[in-house]
């Protein structure tokens, strides 16, 4: 398992490993697509839709770190109880974890 991203920048952010780089990449090819169906949608849409990706995308950044859950149901993330099933989790063991800095977990919040 690669160390990487608990190399800090100047600014004190974590720096960005190739998972991250590929992340970033590919939610910019999509980010047009998201814009137009944004601009579709009620302000409540717009708002359930971009906390959806955000929850979304912090999972994958988790489970990019993880050693992969040997079950079918990954018991951090499935499930009513799982510790990481809720998006404010996600947000905070992100965070702690070194993926995201502390001004990048601000704005999830």
């Amino acid at each position: 398992m690669s160390l990487e991203h608990e190399s800090k920048q100047k600014d004190d952010t974590p720096a960005l490993d190739s998972f991250d780089e590929k992340f970033f990449e590919e939610f910019l090819r999509y980010l047009p697509i998201f814009y137009y169906r944004l601009d579709k949608e009620s302000e409540r849409g717009s708002a359930i839709i971009i906390a959806t990706l955000m929850d979304d995308a912090l999972q994958q950044l988790l489970r990019a770190k993880l050693v992969p859950s040997p079950e079918r149901n990954d018991e951090l993330f499935d499930g009513a109880y799982a510790p990481l099933s809720s998006f404010s989790a996600k947000i905070d063991f992100t965070y702690r974890v070194g993926t995201i800095g502390p001004e990048r977990g601000q704005a999830f919040i």
